[in-house]
C-alpha cells in the first residue's frame, strides 16, 4: 500500500492547497506522490473508503492536513514536517 508517498490533502485547507501548487511545479515529483483529497463527497456524505484503510494500516489516526506518507508508511508527516520533507525532496 507504500510504495509511493501519499499526500493526504483538502481542497478546503489553505496549507493543503500550498503544498499542491508546490509540488505541481515539479512535474516528475508530483507525478511520483500518489494524491489522496479526503473531502466528504457531496453525495453519500462520506470520506474516501481508502482513507479510513491507511489509518487502520497505520494503526493512526490522520487528524491534519496536508500529511504525507513516506514510501514503506515509515513516517506520517502533518503540518510543518511535512513542508519540511517537500523541501528536502526537492532540494
Amino acid at each position: 500500500m507504500f510504495k509511493q508517498p501519499i499526500l493526504i490533502y483538502s481542497e478546503y485547507c489553505h496549507h493543503s492547497k500550498n503544498f499542491l501548487q508546490t509540488i505541481m511545479k515539479y512535474p516528475v515529483f508530483y507525478d511520483s506522490i500518489i494524491r489522496l483529497n479526503i473531502d466528504v463527497d457531496p453525495k453519500t456524505k462520506k470520506r474516501p473508503i481508502i482513507f479510513a484503510e491507511i489509518q487502520k494500516a497505520l494503526n493512526t489516526s490522520i487528524k491534519r492536513v496536508p500529511t504525507i506518507i513516506t514510501t514503506n508508511g515509515e513516517n506520517v508527516l502533518s503540518d510543518v514536517n511535512c513542508f519540511k520533507w517537500l523541501n528536502h525532496q526537492i532540494q
